[in-house]
């Protein structure tokens, strides 16, 4: 806590160790189970006790530590508008783009936990030019953070609408109103309510809009051009860790990666199941990244430009993947969170890498490990 980074900005609360001690925790409160192998330190038992003797096993670890959004003082900010419906649906505008990430389903969560009202009374309206704002790319694991924060300030606002009107339709202050379930009840006598369909009514026969647009535009400090420096090149940053586990065949330079542990921490996990999700998929890039994925080109012509030559990882090449969600609130985010994007292939890679120096005694320093390469490095003089 404290340190700087590369720009000069200190991080006052990186979890990086806690993310750490995690992964270690984990795979030493778990045993080796039959046919996994020896555990570290025994990993190329002499010849004659194991009749495998030419697979050799490794571990690798690695610590990521990630700037969120665009930083370096380029401006990023995210609009956003809800509204309440006539059929007391809230629907959610946004330009952010859906391309499986979850970024709908957590904006919807977003604007259902701050309006009081079921998941399944939402609906969300994307990236249409014509109805919704800019909310900036799904890049840079920004969407959760600037989206997030842009549907929360708008819900918020509409939530005060929503008071005011219910205060006036059941004769109480607002503040003694609760909205639970999509119902606008006073907090000590349940029985005097209104339905947001019906308060949809009244609210607009009394000139409310019941609509609300929020812009979210942290700001961030542009470098020194002489010195590269900022006090705050970025908004937060993202930690994670990662332990791999490979078995690597000395005669054939095939790498396998048995186990896969990571580590991150999200801020909160508003759907814990979708954090999952994005680790795995992160893993799966990773593994693609490390061991077989590359563009092969030669004199300005990509030379396996399909599937058959491109080679990407499949359900054979993907152990298991063990995810730790770490929740340590970031006091900028919506509900705490900050979401996890990239840094899962961040950290996949030099982990993957690290555990086949571990287990052959060389360090590769070219991706993918392809089999000729591995064995080439094993063999070089």
């Amino acid at each position: 806590p404290g340190d700087e980074v590369t720009t000069g900005q200190r991080i006052a609360d990186p979890t990086a160790r806690q993310c750490m001690q995690a992964v270690l925790d984990r795979y030493q409160t778990r045993p080796a189970a039959v046919g996994e192998g020896p555990p570290p330190g025994t990993r190329n038992p002499e010849p004659g006790t194991r009749s495998l003797t030419h697979m050799k096993r490794g571990w690798g670890l690695s610590v990521v530590c990630f700037g969120l959004g665009y930083g370096d003082g380029f401006p990023d900010a995210s609009r956003a508008r809800v509204r309440l419906a006539d059929d007391g649906f809230v629907e959610i505008y946004t330009g952010g783009v859906e391309y499986g990430q979850g970024l709908l389903t957590v904006m919807s969560q977003i604007a259902a936990e701050e309006l009081g009202v079921p998941l399944a009374q939402t609906r969300i309206i994307w990236a249409d030019t014509e109805k919704t704002h800019e909310s900036g790319s799904s890049s840079a694991s920004r969407q959760t953070y600037f989206t997030g924060n842009a549907v929360k300030l708008a819900a918020g606002e509409l939530r005060e609408q929503i008071l005011d009107v219910a205060g006036a339709f059941l004769r109480i202050h607002p503040h003694e109103i609760e909205i639970r379930d999509g119902i606008a009840r006073n907090r000590y006598d349940p029985n005097r309510r209104i339905a947001l369909h019906e308060l949809a009514a009244a609210g607009r026969q009394r000139g409310y809009s019941l609509e609300a647009t929020a812009l979210f535009k942290p700001r961030t400090v542009c470098e020194e051009y002489e010195t590269g420096q900022s006090p705050r090149a970025f908004i937060t940053y993202l930690f994670g860790a990662h332990l791999a586990e490979v078995l690597v065949d000395t005669e054939t330079g095939e790498v396998r990666v048995e186990r896969h542990i990571a580590c991150h921490d999200v801020g909160k996990a508003v759907n814990p199941q979708l954090v999952d999700g994005q680790i795995a998929g992160g893993l799966a890039q990773g593994i693609g990244m490390a061991l077989m994925e590359e563009v092969v080109m030669r004199e300005g012509r990509m030379l396996n430009p399909g599937f058959t030559d491109y080679i990407l990882p499949t359900i054979r090449d993907v152990p298991p993947v063990e995810t730790i969600i770490l929740e340590h609130d970031d006091p900028g985010g919506p509900f705490g969170a900050h979401g996890v994007g990239e840094p899962p292939l961040i950290g996949a890679v030099p982990a993957i890498l690290s555990a086949i120096a571990d287990a052959i005694g060389r360090f590769p320093c070219r991706t993918p490990c392809t089999p000729e390469r591995v064995w080439e490095l094993i063999h070089r003089q």
